[in-house]
């Protein structure tokens, strides 16, 4: 009977552990997609002092989100978003606005489809 009881607790735990990551991970990827959807509403209205500072702020807290992610998320997902900041950054100091753009959409669905793959469904469990 001991034993029941260890494996009942051992489940719940982990079911638990489950649905706080998975709620975490939906909250901060839904911050970072308004974040991003606000930096291109600011690239599109060609403020770049604002797109700077939104672009610096969107960056420290995908490293914050990024220290979570570290140990559930797919290595090549995290590496992505980096790599898309990176060449957000550079195409806006190049004034290419149309790749910046381009790369803010593709970081967008890179959190959406990180959301979605972190969703407890059956889908993602099989």
């Amino acid at each position: 009977m001991k034993r029941l009881y260890v494996a009942f607790t051992l489940i719940a735990l982990s079911l638990t552990l489950c649905l706080l990551s998975n709620s975490k991970v939906e909250k901060s990827a839904t911050e970072m997609q308004k974040q991003l959807t606000v930096i291109g509403d600011e690239i599109k209205k060609e403020q770049s002092s604002n797109v700077k500072q939104l672009l610096d702020e969107a960056e420290k807290s995908w490293e914050r989100t990024e220290k979570l992610y570290s140990f559930i998320v797919d290595a090549d997902k995290i590496e992505e978003m980096n790599i898309g900041f990176m060449m957000i950054k550079r195409h806006l100091e190049d004034g290419n606005k149309e790749h910046a753009l381009e790369r803010l959409h593709e970081c967008e669905l890179m959190l959406s489809e990180i959301s979605e793959n972190e969703k407890l469904n059956v889908k993602n469990i099989l």
